[in-house]
Order: C-alpha cells, then structure tokens, then sequence
C-alpha cells in the first residue's frame, strides 16, 4: 500500500512545518499508514493501548528541576505570538544525550567537503546554540546562543545576509524576505513587524505547561486550532536517555480524523510486506512497529513510538523508515 492522500492531518501540519525526522510525532501516523501490507487481513476494531507509560511528571519534591525557554527568549515573546503553534528544543541538552554524543561526530566527519563558510557556520553552531524556541506558523524563530563559544558572524556570511536597519535593532540583515536581528544573547528571524514586536517586549512571558520540560525530556511543542477542520489542538514531546527514545503526542481531532487514524493504525498493524522494504529490513520495521502505540479515547488520540534499547539500536531503529514513509504527501485534504 503506498501513500495515500489521506494522511491524518496530525502529520500533515507537523510535517509541513519541521524537518521530518527531527520531530517525527507527524511522522508517527504517516508511518503507519505509509507502510500498508502488501499482504494483511484486516485487524480486530480494537484499540491498541501503549505498550508502556510514559515517564511520570516529578513530584511537587522535584519539580524545580523543570526546565524551559530562557529568561532571555521569554522576554521577547510577545504575548499573541505562538499562540496557535509553539515549539522548543533544549539544544544545550540535547546535543550532551547519548544520540547526540553519537550522531554529532558523523556530522562532523561529513562536513569536509563544504565550503569554508558553511562549514564554519555548522561549527560555531554547534558551539554556540543553546536552545531554539518557534512561534506561530509564519514563523518567528528565537535562537539563544553563548557568544563567548562563537559569534553567528561565519553563519551570516554563509547565508549572504546583507546589513539593514531595524527599529530597536542592535544588528539587523536582511535574507530573502526575512529579517535575522541580532541582539545580545539570541537570534530572532522573522517578518519585520514581529521582530520589532519580539524586541520592544521588556517582560518575561510565563512558560506554557506544554513546552516545560522535565528529565530526559528535550523538545516539546504545541498546537492550537480549535477552528481547524481536522486537528483542534495537540501536544508532543521527545524523550531520549541512554536507554530510551520515546515520541509521544496527544491530540483532539475531528471524529473523522480519529476513525482514519484508528483505522490506518488496525491496518497497519496486520502489515505483513511493506512499500519500499526489503525482506532483510523488515524485522526491524516490525520491531519499529511494536514500540508504536495509538490510543482512541473519543476524539482524543495519544501516540508514540518508545523505543527501549541502547542508543545504536535506537540509530539503527529511527533510520530503518523509507524515506518515502515520512515525507510530505504529494497531495492532502486541505487543512483550515
């Protein structure tokens, strides 16, 4: 079975708005459905429950170790902006976790071939991003950075910006129709009138519950579209420990788009051959299956993939998808 124009419209809106892979929560549901059985039998109408819990919050005892977006990003996020999407990513923590203790030296090693600004662009990033917060679908992009690891100087030669003034603006270029200003501490990328909006903010904004992260925890975002045809909201997060990856995602959709998800999930669940798969891989597309889990409560759905093994196997787990599995369908149902 390949894929359909009927992809849930979870992934399509995850999936249209970041890389692939990086958030693979949209790419959940398109998996499942994208990787129909050339030879299935249709599953019992049950629902599949997780096969494990999620990790518990801390209790009221630990709960300063919570964590989230920096004083410095809340400052500049004004109030109406991120109200129908936000994402962060603690990329600090991130790149310190086993999979990013393993996969940072394979980018580093692919990196010879680039020219002397790009590649030393992807240095002083690694170096020097220490988290990234998204507002709203436009998008407005705020990177926190140390300065005192690397300056994002080689990144704006890299990308051809060209110097400009920005009201309120320390140092402002300008790339295609985006504006990146510059200011101490952190990047803001975006239209003009959100920069200006970000940089006269002078007052934290509270962190939301749904991008506040605990241990082990370091990507989180949410989505609100109570008017949207398909998805009314939606939460998900990114666990990764040395022995644990686990995607989670929870939504309230349309009952249409709950019996799609439900029924794409019994269907896959039977899949015996998939689209693009050699029989060597399938085992591992089966394992990959196995730690997936779609729970229908009405019209709420909560998915994940929690895969429970060491970091190589989690690599080997993760890479196993045919690309064509979690890419942007060519065609969808319009999302409002």
């Amino acid at each position: 079975m390949s894929l359909s124009p009927k992809i849930p419209a979870i992934a399509k809106r995850t999936m249209s708005t970041f890389p692939r892979r990086a958030l693979a929560l949209g790419a959940l549901l398109a998996f499942a459905h994208g990787c129909g059985s050339a030879n299935s039998s249709p599953a019992a109408p049950t629902t599949t429950t997780p096969p494990s819990t999620a990790p518990a919050m801390p209790s009221p005892a630990t709960v300063s170790t919570l964590r989230g977006p920096s004083d410095t990003l809340r400052t500049h996020w004004a109030s109406d902006q991120g109200a129908e999407f936000a994402f962060y990513a603690d990329i600090a923590g991130l790149v310190h976790t086993p999979i990013g203790q393993s996969v940072l030296p394979a980018v580093a090693a692919s990196m010879g071939s680039l020219e002397p600004d790009p590649l030393q662009c992807i240095k002083d990033a690694m170096a020097s991003v220490q988290e990234v917060l998204i507002l709203g679908r436009t998008p407005l992009i705020l990177i926190g950075f140390d300065e005192r690891a690397a300056s994002p100087n080689a990144c704006l030669a890299a990308l051809s910006a060209t110097p400009t003034h920005v009201e309120g603006v320390a140092s402002a270029y300008r790339f295609g129709d985006k504006i990146i200003a510059r200011q101490p501490g952190f990047l803001a990328i975006g239209n003009e009138a959100e920069i200006v909006k970000a940089v006269r903010q002078t007052a934290p904004q509270p962190t939301p519950a749904a991008l506040t992260l605990a241990d082990d925890q370091y990507v989180a975002w949410r989505l609100s579209t109570p008017d949207g045809s398909d998805v009314k909201s939606a939460t998900g997060r990114i666990i990764i420990s040395a022995q644990r990856l686990r995607f989670d995602i929870d939504a309230d959709v349309s009952e249409q788009a709950a019996n799609e998800i439900e029924t794409q999930w019994q269907s896959v669940q039977s899949a015996t051959a998939f689209a693009g798969v050699g029989p060597a891989e399938v085992p591992t597309i089966q394992s990959l299956l196995r730690a997936m889990s779609v729970e229908r409560k009405g019209n709420h759905i909560s998915a994940a993939i929690d895969i429970q093994e060491p970091v190589a196997h989690q690599l080997r787990d993760l890479s196993a998808a045919p690309p064509r599995m979690v890419s942007r369908p060519r065609s969808s149902r319009a999302v409002t």
